[in-house]
């Protein structure tokens, strides 16, 4: 926009304020119009105009799903084309899911799994603690909504065994990374790290949550939350009592305290191990899924 043109926007303050002189009232004066080079500078704005122009969507193929994605970054791009490369067992899982089925993904990051199972025609439900994830997950879902046949219903708090607050301790503060932690500053394996950022969260349990909001109960959870997997389930009990709950695929350690806890809540609810592969080459990790 040059200096001499004026938005449309623009136009119709000025015709009325005219509109109203001619009516005989006495508005104030328009504001003077500042020029966003005069304040920014030229080269700020050269280079801002540059990334409003720049195309920030990448359309991926996923098994025979064409969905787009904002990839700002090569990890966010990675993301988009990299699923089976991965989680190719948590696509495995999805394509089990009939159409029309409730599907909770919890600790659904930037939404590349779940919206996989949206373009399937699942009913899907998001839990997103983070800021950052949970716009890009929100962006995803605009930018695919379309195609799917039901609403996605993306939620920024965090599923835990109270309802309270909460905070998410980031070891890096970037879009789609996963090492954010609830209300503890240890990662898998009890190793301590100095956070670049704490965020404030709402915490919900999620029998507490579906009170409230009155969604239906899931038939199938997806479950990555990074070493907060006891208290998520710790806060499902009348969830996994609900014998509409068909399966639930985990990301777990493979051995140790935290995964006999949580396998005695499945094994104690009557669910038992359909399968178990370690993730990528995270030897110790592993995603999980239960059945009964």
């Amino acid at each position: 926009m040059t200096k001499d043109t004026h938005t449309q926007q623009e136009l119709d303050q000025m015709e009325e304020y005219e509109r109203r002189l001619k009516a005989g009232l006495t508005p104030s004066p328009l504001v003077k119009r500042v020029q966003l080079e005069d304040i920014a500078g030229r080269e700020n704005v050269s280079r801002v105009t540059m990334i409003e122009n720049s195309d920030l969507v990448s359309t991926s193929v996923i098994r025979g799903k064409s969905l787009n994605f904002i990839t700002t970054s090569k990890r966010l791009l990675w993301q988009a084309y990299g699923q089976e490369h991965i989680e190719p067992e948590l696509l495995d899982f999805i394509d089990q899911i009939p159409s029309d089925e409730s599907y909770f993904d919890i600790g659904a990051s930037n939404g590349i799994f779940a919206l996989y199972a949206a373009a399937k025609s699942i009913k899907v439900v998001c839990f997103e603690p983070e800021v950052g994830n949970f716009s890009l997950l929100n962006h995803n879902t605009y930018l695919n909504h379309t195609i799917f046949s039901h609403d996605v219903c993306n939620f920024n708090v965090a599923l835990s065994d109270i309802t309270g607050m909460g905070s998410i301790y980031m070891e890096k503060f970037e879009l789609g990374g996963h090492l954010k932690i609830l209300d503890n500053e240890v990662k898998r394996g009890h190793k301590l790290f100095t956070p670049d950022f704490k965020q404030i969260v709402l915490k919900y349990t999620l029998d507490d949550f579906l009170e409230l909001t009155k969604i239906p109960s899931p038939n199938y959870i997806k479950i990555d939350v990074d070493g907060s997997e006891q208290q998520v389930l710790k806060g499902m009990p009348l969830t996994l009592k609900n014998h509409g709950l068909k399966k639930i695929f985990i990301e777990l350690e493979e051995e140790g305290a935290n995964f006999d806890a949580c396998n005695e809540i499945f094994v104690s609810n009557g669910f038992r191990i359909e399968s178990r592969k370690r993730v990528q080459n995270y030897f110790g990790e592993e995603n999980i899924v239960y059945t009964r």
